[in-house]
């Protein structure tokens, strides 16, 4: 009896073993992974090296940037039926974006021009060396079940600082809310199909709405894998109705539109 309720102990222990090496080896290869991609991913098309930002920073206009959710060998979100990625998404959304350009009022950067492979501590570099106004970041949002539906805003309530990686009380927080509400409406205005989920605090730390000390905000623009969504999100005619909405609301945060 000993014998055998040892032996059950003793098979307990190391498959308790097993699992810890192998949650701490995910960890390890995790830690890699983003070294890696940190090492090596693809230059920001036009950043440090050709942009002169103390120019920019002097040339009178509000500053944006613009970001395209994933990129490169990270599709984000996928929706496995119709096999269409997040990041396909957000670049076809951004694009629309960026030909509506009031250039007389704003200097817009992308973080991805293409579909690169920028690390978010590149996309986080290019917007404070860039002195941004607002960042505004394109993504989908996805749920297995398929019945999830509709817009959500993200923010973050705290902000990093990357050079001692403390964390504070974003000084930003009521400029976040106070865009996101109206971008969330404004969007919701012109897809009344698609539900208004309203504005998120995410609590997660989203690189990009966390670590930059600037007002950002992050569009979860339907869910990839739900049906109605994703026919309203392929539509090149919606990237546009999109891009409007998103322009009417920037214009209206800044007071160039009621």
């Amino acid at each position: 009896m000993f014998i055998v309720y040892l032996s059950s102990n003793m098979r307990k222990i190391r498959i308790l073993k097993a699992i810890l090496l192998v949650f701490s080896l995910a960890i390890i290869i995790y830690f890699i992974s983003e070294f890696v991609k940190y090492k090596f991913a693809t230059s920001i098309v036009n950043t440090t090296t050709s942009i002169d930002f103390a120019k920019l920073r002097n040339d009178g206009k509000i500053h944006i940037v613009i970001d395209a959710g994933h990129g490169g060998p990270d599709p984000g979100a996928r929706n496995f039926k119709l096999n269409i990625f997040e990041k396909d998404i957000a670049r076809k959304v951004v694009d629309a974006v960026m030909s509506m350009i009031d250039t007389t009022k704003y200097t817009v950067l992308e973080t991805r021009p293409k579909d690169s492979n920028i690390h978010r501590h590149s996309r986080i570099d290019l917007a404070n060396k860039f002195k941004t106004d607002l960042l505004i970041s394109f993504h989908c949002n996805a749920f297995t079940g398929g019945y999830l539906n509709g817009v959500e805003i993200h923010l973050s309530d705290s902000t990093l600082n990357v050079k001692d990686s403390t964390s504070k009380l974003n000084p930003h927080k009521k400029i976040n809310i106070g865009f996101a509400d109206t971008l969330s409406k404004n969007i919701a205005g012109v897809f009344p199909d698609m539900k208004r989920n309203g504005v998120v605090n995410r609590k997660d730390r989203i690189w990009i709405i966390y670590a930059g000390n600037f007002p950002s905000v992050l569009v979860e623009w339907g869910y990839i894998n739900n049906e109605k969504n994703i026919a309203i999100m392929q539509d090149p005619v919606a990237h546009q109705v999109l891009a409007r909405a998103v322009w009417h609301s920037i214009n209206q945060h800044f007071g160039f539109e009621k």
